[in-house]
């Protein structure tokens, strides 16, 4: 089996897959055939995970190595992307028959949701939750007179809204 020029007899060790006949891995170093492996996951719609195990690599390996080399963090990325392109593409050519209007109302739902997702009655969108509980911590700490009581109660209802938003409040895209 050919992964994106890395050879394999499809054997799976607890490395992942591979003939057994490669080089030793070097913890920190991955080889361009490695490399291209990972590259090759990403494109079919693998995550980093799975990548990274398929190439022989554990996925904090994998991230240490694309935190410190631009061109693989490039190839990872374009390989997310390649894979997500392809798919909204044959979602593109569906959606110009006027029959399959559910496929462009699918994709606006989902790529689109701040606009085009349906809202159910009384429910906050993720993008409504933060300000609010911005605009509820101010209105609880006007009523507070002590400045160190007041910034105080502000910092612990701030760092309650926080833990319900775990990607922070712009979110958090690591690029992989």
């Amino acid at each position: 089996m050919n992964l994106g020029g890395h050879e394999s007899n499809g054997k799976v060790t607890d490395r992942g897959l591979g003939s057994g006949a490669e080089a030793e891995t070097v913890p920190g170093e991955i080889d361009k055939g490695t490399r291209d492996t990972i590259a090759a996951m990403l494109r079919i719609g693998c995550d980093l995970r799975m990548a990274a195990w398929v190439a022989g690599r554990s996925p904090a390996e994998v991230k240490a190595v694309i935190e410190e080399d631009e061109t693989f963090l490039r190839d990872v990325q374009k390989g997310n992307s390649f894979f997500d392109y392809k798919h909204l593409l044959h979602l593109d050519e569906a959606a110009k028959d006027k029959k399959n209007w559910r496929v462009s109302m699918w994709l606006l739902e989902r790529l689109r949701p701040e606009r085009y997702e349906k809202q159910r009655p009384r429910t906050i969108k993720e993008s409504q939750l933060m300000p609010l509980l911005r605009s509820m911590a101010d209105a609880l700490v006007d009523g507070v007179a002590d400045e160190a009581a007041r910034e105080a109660l502000f910092d612990r209802v701030m760092a309650t809204a926080e833990a319900l938003d775990p990607n922070g409040v712009l979110g958090k895209d690591d690029g992989y």
